[in-house]
């Protein structure tokens, strides 16, 4: 027996529905947008360790050079729902070579709640000759994190990067 008019309605409210109702449950602390803000975040995120920046830049070391290399990433990235991602990857100069970008990422975003996002980094030229020819690199990888209002979190860290 083939389902009814009405009940393919039905299901196809229940259906386009369904998205909405789960995205309002996964709200957390700092959901709204109006309240959600770079010292609201700040405060919401300094009990919990995970999701601070720093341990962004400490999973990017803990993956090592070869992931790096290939596909590089910042996760686990704690955002309000509107605002802006900028990173930066350079290498830091030394004697012979002054210091250049290896990879970066700038990105506006609008979410649907505050949570955790992943955000991809876009190897420069130069970097990816440099990480082709290295078998580890130091790294200097600095975050600025933007709310809606434009007011920002960062932090900046040298890591190296090895297999």
């Amino acid at each position: 027996m083939l389902p009814t008019r009405p009940a393919i309605a039905l299901l196809i409210v229940f259906v386009l529905a369904l998205p909405a109702a789960v995205a309002g449950a996964h709200t957390t602390g700092a959901s709204a947008a109006a309240t959600c803000s770079s010292a609201s975040l700040a405060d919401y995120v300094k009990d919990k360790p995970g999701l601070q920046l720093q341990s962004v830049v400490e999973r990017l070391r803990l993956r090592g050079f070869k992931s790096f290399a290939a596909h590089p990433v910042l996760d686990n990235v704690f955002t309000c729902p509107n605002g802006r991602i900028v990173g930066r990857a350079t290498a830091p100069a030394t004697k012979t070579r002054k210091a250049f970008l290896i990879a970066k990422v700038d990105k506006t975003f609008s979410l649907c709640c505050a949570g955790r996002a992943t955000f991809k980094l876009t190897k420069t030229t130069r970097g990816s000759a440099y990480l082709k020819t290295v078998k580890s690199a130091k790294v200097a990888i600095s975050i600025r994190l933007y709310d809606a209002a434009g007011t920002a979190l960062s932090y900046s860290r040298t890591i190296t990067l090895k297999n």
